[in-house]
């Protein structure tokens, strides 16, 4: 009966923990944990502890799977960077700067850089989904691919500085926003006259 015993204390040892999920699992897990914390907690309350609790996972399960606290923010800001591409083909312009996911990664970009976080992990990468997306978006038939990519940059720095400093823009309001994007439009319907006088029009057609 003893040596029974021992063996079920022996099984229950090691019968698969927290420690054990498989990587993409456990990924995605921490991933989704860091994402709902980031959006109803202060980014600088955000810990490691914090995310391997919400996941339910131990601390050294979110070590392993992404080394530094940079490396999963980066994760983060892809995530919601391909959730943000299912949608970013739809809806209108000021509908997409509000997007939630955008919002979020925006914000969440702009604090890693002002504390200090390594660039490469954040930095926007061309070939993303909802990069191309947002380009196919705002491309202008018969312009360059110089016109249309310099104007789709500026659109997007525009958006940025929008979402992070929008709420502390005393005259910033819905009418006003609503005038901007009525001047943007005015602006993009004379770009081929612009990309002509620039000598852009040369340029390979995008």
């Amino acid at each position: 009966m003893e040596a029974i015993d021992q063996r079920r204390k022996r099984s229950a040892r090691v019968e698969p923990s927290a420690e054990w999920v498989r990587a993409p699992e456990a990924k995605a897990r921490i991933i989704n944990a860091a994402i709902e914390l980031l959006s109803t907690k202060p980014f600088a309350d955000v810990s490691i502890r914090k995310i391997a609790l919400a996941a339910e996972l131990p601390v050294s399960s979110v070590q392993r799977n992404f080394g530094t606290m940079d490396s999963l923010f980066g994760e983060v800001a892809n995530e919601l960077s391909r959730r943000f591409s299912k949608r970013a083909a739809e809806g209108s312009s000021l509908g997409l700067m509000q997007d939630p996911d955008i919002v979020l990664r925006t914000r969440l970009v702009a604090w890693m850089i002002t504390s200090g976080s390594q660039l490469e992990s954040v930095r926007v990468d061309a070939t993303q989904v909802a990069y191309q997306k947002l380009l196919e978006r705002q491309q202008i038939d018969g312009l360059s691919s110089r016109t249309n990519t310099a104007f789709m940059e500026i659109l997007l720095l525009m958006a940025q500085g929008f979402v992070v400093f929008g709420e502390v823009h005393p005259n910033l309001s819905s009418q006003v926003v609503e005038d901007g994007f009525a001047l943007l439009g005015k602006f993009r319907e004379g770009l081929a006259v612009i990309e002509a006088e620039l000598g852009w029009s040369d340029g390979s057609p995008s």
